[in-house]
């Protein structure tokens, strides 16, 4: 009976075992489904921007901007619109797209108006803060550094997106088709 016994014990466990080890893969597989959706959503996301800049940026471009943006915790929307305006800022300027991608993130995180000004971004850091001030009802000296960031975000975009559309027209064409061209081949 003992032998019988041990034997009933040893095959209930394996079958806890077994239905512990399949909650566990159905969990697993789920997990799975869940990356693969995002994983899926940011290559669309990718695409629209490669779209919307006509191939100007190279996906591991867009994927290391996204990535510096997140890790500088920068309160900058990547969308095709600033993509498109930054591409025809970089042909205007007779810099690279790559340049002129890192130029914007870094001057951003870094507080830079030199650095900015390598997009023709013409800022006051402390004229910005003050302005984003009366707009949140805050003194200069009561804003947070995420709100400093987000001030000089927000003239950053605006004047991208004001005038980028026409800066680079007529303009640096030859480097603009050369971008796009190695762009589509990385």
């Amino acid at each position: 009976f003992t032998k019988l016994a041990g034997g009933v014990t040893a095959a209930v466990s394996a079958l806890l075992a077994m239905r512990g080890a399949s909650e566990e893969a159905a969990f697993l597989d789920q997990k799975l489904k869940n990356v693969s959706g995002t994983v899926s959503a940011g290559q669309n996301e990718f695409a629209k921007l490669q779209l919307a800049t006509k191939g100007a940026f190279s996906l591991e471009q867009l994927v290391k901007a996204k990535s510096q943006v997140e890790a500088f915790n920068l309160p900058l929307k990547v969308t095709p619109e600033l993509m498109s305006s930054l591409q025809s800022r970089s042909v205007a300027m007779g810099i690279t797209t790559e340049h002129a991608l890192e130029s914007l993130i870094i001057g951003l995180s870094r507080g830079s108006a030199k650095i900015l000004d390598n997009l023709a971004i013409l800022v006051q850091i402390s004229d910005v803060e003050k302005e984003h001030t009366a707009a949140i009802g805050k003194t200069v000296e009561q804003l947070t550094e995420q709100e400093k960031k987000q001030a000089l975000v927000n003239e950053a975009t605006r004047q991208l997106t004001a005038g980028g559309q026409d800066l680079g027209r007529g303009f640096g064409s030859t480097t603009n088709e050369f971008q796009r061209v190695t762009a589509l081949l990385e």
